[in-house]
């Protein structure tokens, strides 16, 4: 029986207002490769800016040759999770090749990347196990535990630090303003926190901006804090070797947790952290997102596997798709766009308002381009905007017919002269 004045009526009634409102978000129906720089929308070919498959791994021919092989190996499912009849030989290679990748003594996979976040920190700063621990006679120490996160952080990291707080009633939370150094300063010089934890995206995906994470370690140095870097957008693509914002820096020793996911340059699905053997198995003991979600697919984690050995045979993807970010910046930058200093392949173009976003996207696929418009609550009240995702199979020419359409649609809305 569905009461009439129930939930799930008044589900019905938000969602009603919603598309009413017009905030109803649109679901584009790709048909076959999804994250192919080209791809078939709604029946017609167009160029795809939407894609966060930065080097365009899904498709290549040792990444599905893998999958195949261990799909008719291990078959369709795991049915397990990683603490039943879940775990693999695949996921256990995968697990060994990302901590060679990384540079790290284990590593520890997890379904999908918010899962990753949202099982590492209520685990860490929920501190899932203190029941154990004080069964085991573990001296911990003193549990106060503060935690600083940057005001845009992706929504995995938001939602496991509200998962945290439910285990850990005691867990201080304090927000600092994006990219405020000053501001982290500040609240870190207050603390009388007996652990610290500073989190930061290592690169922002709405803005394209990376954290400053060399200002962050100093930080941590000098009040005593530790670091945890969710680098979704940056492995792959940041850093002389593609491991990721802490090589971009040269600060990989510097982070206490090292997290990044699958599924973005990688071309595939899941997360991970990579740390010490013995962190990585307290998380397969402690984390409630890992040992009671089923295990990703033996196929995957295979072609995961092929995924990094291309990424360290092939470099030129990497280094053409950056080239092509860099001066795609720079001609948006002297037409006059506002591009939020956008430093890496995101690269958001501001139009200001709702109403200007939703129209130059539209104009882009009339042109056979397909990048959504982002919007309040997406973004700020006056951050509308366009974003573009550069892939590996993007070229130069894609990238002029973009520009010729931005000029044109940004001098039709007053954004640019």
């Amino acid at each position: 029986m569905v009461n009439s004045n129930g939930l799930v009526a008044r589900a019905e009634q938000v969602t009603r207002a919603i598309r009413e409102a017009n905030y109803f978000p649109k679901e584009s129906v790709i048909e076959g490769l999804g994250l192919d720089a080209i791809v078939v929308l709604n029946g017609r070919k167009i160029l795809n800016f939407a894609s966060n498959g930065y080097l365009s791994l899904h498709n290549h021919p040792k990444v599905i040759e893998a999958a195949k092989e261990a799909l008719i190996k291990f078959g369709f499912g795991t049915g397990g999770s990683r603490v039943t009849s879940g775990t693999q030989s695949p996921h256990v290679e995968l697990e060994q090749r990302i901590a060679q990748f990384k540079g790290h003594q284990a590593a520890v996979v997890f379904s999908t990347g918010y899962n990753t976040n949202v099982g590492v920190l209520s685990a860490i700063v929920g501190n899932t196990l203190r029941g154990v621990e004080n069964m085991l006679g573990v001296k911990s120490g003193n549990t106060q535990i503060q935690v600083f996160s940057d005001a845009l952080n992706h929504a995995s990291i938001i939602d496991g630090l509200h998962l945290a707080r439910g285990f850990n009633r005691t867990l201080v939370v304090s927000k600092y303003s994006h990219r405020n150094m000053k501001e982290l300063e500040s609240l870190l010089s207050k603390s009388t926190a007996d652990y610290k934890l500073i989190i930061t995206d290592g690169v922002f995906s709405l803005h394209g901006r990376i954290a400053l994470v060399d200002e962050i370690v100093k930080l941590a140095h000098q009040y005593n804090a530790e670091v945890y870097v969710d680098d979704a957008h940056g492995v792959g693509v940041l850093g002389p070797t593609g491991r990721g914002t802490a090589e971009h820096f040269g600060l990989e020793k510097e982070i206490a947790f090292s997290v990044g996911t699958l599924s973005k340059a990688l071309g595939g699905a899941g997360g991970y952290l990579v740390g010490s053997e013995d962190l990585c198995d307290y998380l397969r003991v402690s984390s409630r997102s890992y040992m009671f979600q089923t295990a990703m697919p033996a196929s995957i984690a295979a072609g995961l596997v092929a995924a990094f050995d291309v990424i360290e045979q092939e470099p030129h993807r990497r280094i053409e798709l950056m080239e092509n970010a860099s001066w795609f910046r720079k001609e948006l930058i002297c037409l006059g766009f506002n591009i939020f200093d956008s430093q890496t392949q995101i690269i958001p173009v501001c139009f200001f308002d709702e109403q200007k976003a939703k129209l130059a996207a539209a104009r882009l696929e009339e042109a056979g381009i397909f990048a959504p418009p982002y919007y309040y609550p997406a973004v700020g009240l006056d951050e509308a905007e366009v974003r573009l995702n550069l892939v590996y199979g993007h070229k130069q020419e894609h990238l002029c017919k973009v520009l010729e359409v931005l000029e044109k649609v940004g001098k039709e809305t007053g954004v640019i002269h």
